[in-house]
């Protein structure tokens, strides 16, 4: 349920961060915005950090430090919080961040990447910037926010607005997306195989040459949720071993 925050902006924009600092996350685009000490802008977080440097306080930065998921409406509305910025660099599934964001009654500010920073286009209870955007680009959209106060009101508005999807109707689009009725696609388990015995998933392959487990395999390789997966680009970090294994599964789920 959505709370009755309206976070009027007063003085300084109040930009909280809120879940884990870290690299995946954008914390160095946190440091990056904490150094930059705009006299217009205050910022906060809300969760553990990575990084030492994170956790100390600033004249433009506070941190909080670790909090109960039930708290964090009543700490965000506490801090006067106005906006919630996500810098994530790596496209996340779902993002419940945003939606504790949105519960919490408050817009969001995200890069243009992952499903959190889709929902916010879709519905509009926020802004969007490119996923290549610097620092300065966000400090820019930062103070254009707390400039333009008719704009922010819209937000609030698509906020209050927003309907939150029911358990049963979470648990009705799960259903589709784990549907393994596709019959489509014709999965290559030699070749499977012995991408899994590269890797040395399995010892000997003998976890897959088991027809119960090739079956549960069939089900997983063919459901909507890995064709989706299959789409992801693989990022650089990832070893050359595994990142031949994942390149050799996404070519059968694309036959």
């Amino acid at each position: 349920d959505k709370t009755d925050n309206s976070p009027k902006v007063v003085g300084k924009l109040k930009v909280a961060f809120i879940g884990v600092l870290c690299k995946h996350k954008g914390s160095d685009m946190v440091g990056e915005l904490i150094d930059h000490r705009n006299p217009n802008i205050e910022f906060h977080a809300f969760g553990k950090s990575e990084y030492a440097n994170l956790t100390q306080n600033t004249p433009n930065y506070i941190y909080h430090g670790p909090y109960e998921r039930e708290e964090l409406s009543e700490l965000l509305r506490k801090n006067n919080i106005n906006v919630i910025c996500f810098l994530q660099i790596w496209p996340e599934t779902y993002s419940y961040t945003t939606n504790e964001a949105v519960s919490a009654g408050i817009p969001v500010l995200s890069l243009d990447i992952g499903a959190g920073a889709e929902r916010v286009k879709k519905y509009g209870f926020g802004w969007v910037l490119p996923k290549d955007s610097t620092y300065k680009d966000i400090i820019k959209k930062l103070v254009s926010i707390k400039e333009n106060e008719e704009e922010y009101f819209s937000k609030l508005k698509a906020i209050e607005n927003y309907k939150f999807k029911t358990v049963e109707e979470m648990a009705e689009e799960y259903k589709v997306l784990y549907d393994a009725s596709d019959k489509e696609t014709v999965i290559d388990y030699e070749i499977l195989r012995q991408f899994i015995k590269q890797e040395k998933i399995c010892a000997g392959g003998a976890a897959v040459n088991n027809s119960a487990a090739l079956t549960m395999l069939d089900g997983i390789l063919r459901s909507a949720k890995w064709r989706i997966v299959s789409k992801i680009k693989i990022p650089r970090v990832i070893s050359r071993p595994a990142k031949k294994l994942l390149k050799g599964i996404m070519k059968l789920l694309k036959r």
